[in-house]
């Protein structure tokens, strides 16, 4: 729908200059880009997978070693 009602309203053209030729090859591009996207904001909510420096384990830094 979102495919749809964007390059209706911008005339079906690509960048307001090319018309488009081939809607369906278009289409599949979007339907790509959005599972890419979707799986960088998956890595952004889980913050652990991508930097291993962080810990889950509480520290007590007042005890002396």
């Amino acid at each position: 729908m979102k495919f749809f009602n964007h390059y209706e309203g911008v005339g079906w053209k690509i960048g307001g200059k090319i018309q488009i030729t081939n809607w369906k090859a278009i289409a599949d591009n979007w339907l790509l880009k959005a599972k890419e996207i979707k799986k960088e904001k998956i890595s952004k909510i889980n913050p652990l997978k991508r930097d291993h420096l962080m810990t889950v384990n509480q520290k007590d830094y007042g005890k002396p070693l």
